[in-house]
């Protein structure tokens, strides 16, 4: 038993010194959604060709009056699991991938209707929410400011039953 686990051990180890993580956060804009989001992005370097990311982005939606005092909120919140394939470009401090993943798109909206008393109309509220699955398909790059802090910019489609462009921009941190 301390053989396997001072192997699992030695092999955690070798992995993880050889992989680098960077965290940071990123501004979005969604077409479908035609709104801004913030978020938050992880990154492991696997290898010089492969890395795999995180992200979680909260789109701040949209109000919008109806007309009739009918009111509309929106919001998205996303989940993405992306692997980037790193194209070699020969350049130092620029990076240019590839990426593929899943995207799980968490929405809600809330409509507000005023009261027509003399159409024996009650006003109210109804929300409806709801979640999609779909996968991501595009490409970005990452440009290494200083040693530990990099830049990086995207551009997802996200195919499926919320399809939309996805556009982002932001900076990481190396751990």
């Amino acid at each position: 038993m301390k053989k396997i686990t001072f192997i699992t051990a030695l092999l955690l180890g070798t992995l993880f010194s050889q992989a680098q993580i960077k965290l940071g956060g990123k501004v979005t804009y969604g077409s479908d959604i035609e709104s801004i989001g913030i978020g938050a992005k992880g990154l492991y370097e696997i290898d010089d060709e492969w890395d795999v990311s995180g992200e979680l982005v909260y789109f701040f939606g949209e109000d919008e009056s109806r007309g009739g005092g009918v009111e509309v909120e929106s919001n998205l919140f996303t989940i993405n699991a992306d692997a980037h394939y790193n194209f070699d470009i020969n350049v130092d401090q620029l990076g240019v991938y590839a990426l593929g993943g899943l995207n799980i798109a968490f929405w809600e909206a809330t409509t507000s209707t005023p009261s027509i008393p003399s159409l024996g109309v009650p006003g109210g509220e109804s929300e409806v929410d709801g979640s999609e699955v779909g996968l991501n398909l595009g490409g970005g790059a990452i440009y290494e400011l200083q040693e530990n802090i990099s830049l990086f910019s995207e551009l997802k489609f996200v195919v499926g039953d919320f399809d939309q462009v996805v556009f982002s921009a932001g900076v990481l941190f190396d751990l």
